[in-house]
Parts: structure tokens; C-alpha cells; sequence
């Protein structure tokens, strides 16, 4: 059987079952829905409780904090209920406010337009923190998670695949200081808008840091110019 993509939010009128296209629902993608709802509760509450055994509801709201809960939600990836109800992972991230407050930055349930569904959402941020191998490179680089929401902004696809070389560039002499105009020379040499994108990874560790030292020292003579 083929079922309709649709996760289930919470509002204050109650469920309401989003699905990208808006296509009517019947009664078997509902149930389905619902399924994949419970599941997503009984997987956060065991959640809840690793994360307690390990000390994370005692820890303030450090990139550390955020890395451990990150590590957890990589459960979604092989999820077969997940892949049925949300093949792309776009609707479920909003669901984990609903379902587990408790992760949330503030401890609780935040106001439903607060609720954030794009790139910005709290969960998909940790769990795209917790892509990257360790937090070492964090921390060499200075960045915690105020930063890391930036970063998360910058690294595409591209960027995750040459992810440990650009962060260890990033926290090299001056860039570290200037952290926003490294990450503008990376998306400038990278990124989706950039004139020629340069795959990152076919370079040497050499060529790569060249290459983006170039694009750095040009962005902060445009900087002093204006």
C-alpha cells in the first residue's frame, strides 16, 4: 500500500496533519500518521531517559549539551516509519517540539509560532551538530553553539563533506576573530551562490587553506574600502 506523506502538529485546535503537497488523507495515511507519532513519543521518552543517566538536564546550554541530544536524534536516519511519513526529514523536526519540550533550549514548550520549522529548528540543529566526528574542532576553532547556528547556515551538503578541514581553517590566527567573514569566504568559494563553485575536497590541505586565505584577505580589504 502507498501512503500519503503527513506528520502530526500539535496546535491549539488540536492535531493537524501536514503533508508537503496538501493532498486529501484517508483513514490508512492518517492511521499511519498517528503510528508514526507514537513511535516518535516512545523513542523520546527512552531519549529522555539515556540523556538523564548522562547528565544532560544538569548541564547548562553549552555546544556540548546540545552535541549529546544531537547523537541521539541520528535514530531518524534508518527509520522505517520515518521514511514512509517524511522521506525528506522536513515536517518531523517541528513534531519534536510538540513531543519533547523538555529538549527544548528553555525546558518547556515554547508558543506554537515559536515552534520553528525551516533551518533554525532547535532539534535539526543538533542533530546536524552531531554529524560533525567530535566537538574537538569546536573548540579549537572558538566556536560554541551561538556560533554554530551560523555555521549551520554555511555548511551545505558541499561544505559536510570537507566539514573537519574548514573548521580546522576556520580557527587559524585571524579568522577565528573574524568568524563570520571566514564562513562568508567559504560560502564565496563553495557555496550554492557562488560564481565557481570549488569542490573543496578534490584540493590538498595546502591548496584548500590558500585558496580560502586568498578569499579571506580579499573580503576584509573590501570590508576596509567601504
Amino acid at each position: 500500500m502507498v501512503f500519503a506523506l503527513a506528520v502530526i502538529w500539535k496546535t491549539k485546535y488540536g492535531n493537524r496533519y501536514v503533508n508537503p503537497g496538501n493532498a486529501p488523507l484517508s483513514e490508512a495515511d492518517i492511521n499511519k500518521a498517528k503510528e508514526y507519532d507514537e513511535f516518535l513519543r516512545q523513542k523520546m521518552k527512552d531519549i529522555k531517559a539515556t540523556l538523564k543517566m548522562r547528565g544532560f538536564f544538569a548541564m547548562k546550554g553549552c555546544i556540548k549539551k546540545w552535541y549529546l541530544l544531537g547523537e541521539q536524534l541520528q535514530f531518524l536516519d534508518d527509520a522505517p516509519l520515518r521514511k514512509i511519513c517524511d522521506p525528506d526529514m522536513d515536517l518531523t523536526w517541528r513534531a519534536l517540539y510538540d513531543i519533547a519540550p523538555e529538549l527544548s533550549p528553555t525546558g518547556k514548550l515554547p508558543r506554537e509560532k515559536e515552534r520553528a520549522e525551516g533551518a533554525r529548528n532547535h532539534y535539526l540543529m543538533c542533530y546536524r551538530l552531531a554529524r560533525f566526528d567530535s566537538l574537538d574542532a569546536f573548540e579549537k576553532s572558538g566556536i560554541n553553539w551561538q556560533k554554530f547556528n551560523d555555521v549551520c547556515m554555511s555548511f551545505g551538503p558541499t561544505q559536510m563533506k570537507d566539514r573537519k578541514r574548514l573548521l580546522e581553517w576556520i580557527g587559524i590566527g585571524e579568522k577565528k576573530a573574524n568568524f563570520r567573514l571566514a564562513l562568508q569566504a567559504i560560502r564565496q568559494m563553495s557555496g550554492i551562490k557562488s560564481i565557481h563553485k570549488t569542490d573543496t575536497t578534490l584540493l590538498s590541505k595546502e591548496e584548500l587553506f590558500k585558496a580560502l586565505d586568498i578569499k579571506f584577505d580579499e573580503l576584509k580589504a573590501k570590508r576596509k574600502l567601504v
